[in-house]
């Protein structure tokens, strides 16, 4: 008698749709998160082109600032 069979895995190797699917979905966690994280502040830093200082920009007002916003 055969032991085994088709397709047989060691006892603790996870196939390997199983890894994709987890891949994917933490990939989508972060990504999700990386959203939310770009949500909660309307103020982008940016560098100046000519110093390459760093400034704030609200994406929803449009105000420029060079301090750092409190709420962001």
């Amino acid at each position: 008698m055969m032991s085994g069979g088709f397709g047989a895995k060691k006892k603790n190797e996870k196939p390997k749709e199983l890894d994709r699917s987890l891949s994917s979905f933490q990939r989508s966690l972060k990504s999700g998160k990386e959203k939310a994280e770009e949500v909660k502040s309307n103020w982008t830093k940016l560098a100046d082109p000519d110093t390459g200082d760093p400034y704030w920009e609200n994406g929803e007002t449009g105000e420029t600032r060079w301090e750092e916003p409190q709420d962001l």
